[in-house]
C-alpha cells in the first residue's frame, strides 16, 4: 500500500495551521507540496532549503546526527524540518509569529504522528 503524501501533508497543515509544507525524498525528489510558497514573506528560505534536488540533499545531509526537529528562520518565516523516516525530509512553514519553543514542541508531536502515518518501507 503506498502512502498518499499529499493527504497526510494537507491534514497536518490544516490541523496545525501551517502556511506551506512539503515532503521530499532524501535523494531530493519532492513527493508532495502544499500551500503558496510565493506568498511567504521570505520565500528565499524555502528556496534555500527545498528549492531544488541538490538543496534537499544538502539539507538531508546536514540533519544527520542532529537533534530533530530543527527550526530554521528568516525574518518572520520559520520552517520546522523533520525526518519522520530515514528516506524523507519534511518541512512545515509558519509566518504567524508562533513562539519558537511552542513550535518545537509541536514539531516533536508532529514528527511522532508522521512517523506512524508514514511508516513503511523506504
Amino acid at each position: 500500500m503506498s502512502t498518499n503524501f499529499d493527504v497526510v501533508l494537507s491534514e497536518v497543515m490544516a490541523e496545525h495551521g501551517f502556511a506551506c509544507g512539503l515532503v521530499a525524498s532524501s535523494s531530493g525528489q519532492v513527493l508532495a507540496r502544499s500551500g503558496e510558497f510565493t506568498a511567504l514573506r521570505w520565500p528565499d528560505l524555502a528556496t534555500s532549503l527545498f528549492g531544488d534536488q541538490d538543496a534537499v540533499v544538502r539539507l538531508d545531509e546536514s540533519l544527520q546526527e542532529q537533534t530533530l526537529p530543527q527550526i530554521f528562520r528568516q525574518g518572520e518565516v520559520m520552517v520546522l524540518v523533520m525526518k519522520p523516516r530515514a528516506d524523507l525530509v519534511v518541512g512545515f512553514f509558519d509566518q504567524s509569529g508562533r513562539d519558537v519553543a511552542r513550535l518545537y514542541r509541536q514539531g516533536q508531536q508532529i514528527d511522532r504522528v508522521l512517523s506512524q502515518r508514514l511508516d513503511g518501507p523506504p
